[in-house]
Parts: structure tokens; C-alpha cells; sequence
């Protein structure tokens, strides 16, 4: 695990939440309607975060599954902040704002088809808290995860394309992803900012081995998101596997993160969360932002030459 003693120039340190175990040592699960579950809160772990402005060579899509860019939105941080409480404005955003997340991802990720899929809004002013009691999701809780493996990702595009488009995009590609764009709103970043696990510098990284699945029973936030028997979240490092992690200070409205959340390529998904970062101000204001997910699909003719530009 890193240390204080490995901050480079340009850093932070910090703490964040991975997998903590269960109680009895059984494979992990949260029953929603019975409020029960066997898992322990998550461990939060210290981290040294190298920050991406400063990094050389800078992670890029291609080389990381995730890359830091400057780019300015047609859509204002109001209607971005009311996009899942206005009807009107949800609507917009899927018109306008959305596609324009699928043109910057084509653009960076060389993809042959980048379809559109949804988008997620936080408010990250803590944890979540009580997993069961207050039945959030992993998703509203600090701990890394990926959004889906091989065993779910298939289900989720059937949901959100319709079984017969996902029928005939997965014989036509061998190679998908989703992926995100992840953009912070209203205000610059100062709590709980995005981290990236930089799984490059680890040898065989795979789901199987440096993830583990938490099964759910009755997820509340099934229907919003699609059936999703499980979430999968990093496993703790080691002295034999340890992690590192970057990220970008001081995020603004006008800059995002592009990073897969799944990946038929093992070595290209990256594991994400928010994080503790000890140089936040105590009196600095909550983390607002939207993420945005499109489906990304490579022809390996396309996928060869994207990748030797």
C-alpha cells in the first residue's frame, strides 16, 4: 500500500473505501426488503493520489482507459444540476446534452458506433451511510467499484437498447465498453474528488482477481438503472499487489474525466470512486457532478488504426 513517503511532486493523500468483507465469510449480499446483509462497511484504506495535470506521460484513453480533458458543454450548470427533477430539462439533456457526451467519446475513443446510453447526478457531501438501513446503492456509498463485469454488462445493454439491438451489436463486435464522461457541476472541485485506480501497474489485473460481486436482493434502484444482480467493487490491496491512483485537482465545470466502466478487455476497465483528499478546506462546499454513460462498440479494423495514431 502506498505511503506518505511515495507522494510524488504533485499529489495528495487521502482515504478511500474498498471491499471490507463480510461477517461470516460467505460470498457478500445486501436483501433490501428484509434489511439484512452480510457485509461489513467498507474499509477505508490510506492512498497516495498522483494528480493527472501534472503527470507525465499524461494517462490517456488509450493507454489507461481513462484520460482528462478540457471541454466546454452547450448545457449550463442549472439545467445540468435539474436534470433528474424537471421533466422538460431531462428531456433536453438526453436531446442535446448526451449526444454531445457521445461526439467527445467517439472523438477519444476511436469507437465505430458510440451509443447513448444514461446519466447519473451526485451530491457527494458523505457516505452513504447505512447500506441496508437507508437503502442506498453502492453507488451512493465511497467505495471503488466498476459499474459492470462480463456476467451483468450484457443484461444492461439489452435493457437500455432493446434485446434484438443487443442481439445484433454483439455479433457484430467482439470488442465494447461502456464508457464514462464525468464532469463536475456549478463549482470547482474541492471535496470528495474523482479517483482513478491506475490498473496498468498491475500485473494481471482482471475482474476475478482484484474485484469481488455484492449481491443484491430487491435493489431500490433497480428500475432506474436496469436489473443488476450484483455490484462489483475493488478488493483491498496488498504488499504483493499494490494499487496506484491519480486524479485531477481542481476540476472545473468546463473539464472532464473519460473512463471505461466496463470493458471487454479486462486490462482496459478502470475502477473508480470518490475519495478523501487531506488538502480539501474544512469549509469547501459539496461535490456536485453528472455522469454521463454511452455505449462504445469497436470494429478491430478501426480499433488497429485508432490505436497506432
Amino acid at each position: 500500500m502506498a505511503t506518505a513517503a511515495t507522494l510524488p511532486s504533485h499529489g495528495t493523500t487521502g482515504f478511500l473505501g474498498v471491499f471490507g468483507g463480510t461477517k461470516d465469510d460467505k460470498p457478500a449480499y445486501i436483501d433490501f426488503p428484509n434489511k439484512v446483509a452480510n457485509i461489513n462497511p467498507p474499509a477505508n484504506i490510506s492512498i497516495v493520489a498522483e494528480d493527472i495535470r501534472y503527470a507525465q506521460p499524461k494517462p490517456s484513453f488509450k493507454t489507461h482507459g481513462y484520460e482528462f480533458l478540457e471541454r466546454k458543454s452547450v448545457c449550463t450548470s442549472e439545467e445540468l444540476a435539474k436534470g433528474k427533477t424537471d421533466p422538460n430539462i431531462n428531456k433536453y439533456l438526453y436531446d442535446v446534452y448526451m449526444p454531445e457526451v457521445a461526439n467527445i467519446l467517439k472523438e477519444v475513443t476511436g469507437g465505430t458506433e458510440v451509443i447513448p446510453n444514461e446519466f447519473r447526478l451526485r451530491n457527494q457531501v458523505q457516505d452513504g451511510g447505512d447500506i441496508v438501513a437507508n437503502k442506498v446503492g453502492w453507488g451512493n456509498v465511497n467505495v471503488v467499484h466498476v459499474d459492470r463485469d462480463p456476467s451483468n454488462a450484457e443484461v444492461r445493454l439489452g435493457t437500455s437498447l432493446g434485446e434484438e439491438r443487443a442481439k445484433e451489436l454483439l455479433a457484430k463486435y467482439n470488442r465494447w465498453a461502456s464508457v464514462n464522461l464525468w464532469r463536475p457541476i456549478g463549482e470547482t472541485v474541492q471535496k470528495w474528488p474523482l479517483c482513478m485506480v491506475n490498473t496498468t501497474k498491475v500485473p494481471n489485473w482482471d475482474y476475478e482477481t482484484h474485484m469481488t460481486k455484492v449481491r443484491n436482493i430487491g435493489d431500490p434502484a433497480e428500475k432506474e438503472r436496469g436489473e443488476k444482480t450484483h455490484e462489483t467493487v475493488l478488493l483491498p490491496p496488498t504488499s504483493e499487489t499494490p494499487y496506484f491512483y491519480q486524479y485531477a485537482s481542481q476540476m472545473t465545470p468546463d473539464e472532464c474525466l473519460i473512463f471505461t466502466s466496463f470493458h471487454t478487455d479486462a486490462s482496459k476497465v478502470v475502477p473508480h470512486g470518490a475519495f478523501w483528499d487531506n488538502s480539501s478546506p474544512e469549509a469547501a462546499p459539496p461535490r456536485r457532478s453528472i455522469e454521463a454513460r454511452c455505449w462504445v462498440f469497436w470494429d478491430e479494423k478501426d480499433l488497429y488504426i485508432s490505436f497506432c495514431q
